[in-house]
């Protein structure tokens, strides 16, 4: 990273929330941070995710109790040759978020969809007074 990529935070724009996607874009960062959508339904949370220019192998999801974990990176390259030119681009695209849930759910009866860039994660909620604790013997 060199000096002049760094940029100055502007302290007249107090959004948290703005400034974290500030900085998620910056060049700080290889990764980009994909936008959400959290839907918190009767019996289900549903997570949408865009992931533009991405395979759906390319993808990861961890659900663990209390939050759920994106992780996808994809490679490209474009090579092209003409008589005395030639043209090699590499280009990598990866994106992270990590999501607090607002509920816990459970892996179980879990599901995800990937379509047209976008991932849907369908969690089903935990019922009250279920866990995870194991009886000690």
């Amino acid at each position: 990273m060199r000096i002049k990529d760094l940029q100055p935070v502007d302290f007249t724009d107090l959004n948290p929330f703005r400034q974290l996607d500030k900085l998620m874009n910056s060049s700080w960062f290889n990764f980009n941070y994909p936008r959400v959508d959290i839907l918190d339904e009767k019996d289900r949370i549903k997570v949408i995710a865009d992931l533009p220019g991405i395979n759906k192998e390319d993808i990861k999801v961890k659900i663990e109790e209390d939050r759920v974990t994106i992780r996808a990176s994809a490679q490209k390259e474009l090579e092209e040759k003409k008589e005395n030119y030639y043209k090699l681009e590499r280009n990598s695209a990866g994106y992270y978020r990590e999501i607090t849930l607002p509920a816990a759910v459970q892996k179980e009866g879990s599901k995800a969809n990937f379509k047209n860039g976008v991932l849907t994660i369908e969690l089903l909620k935990k019922e009250e007074g279920e866990d995870n604790d194991i009886k000690i013997e």
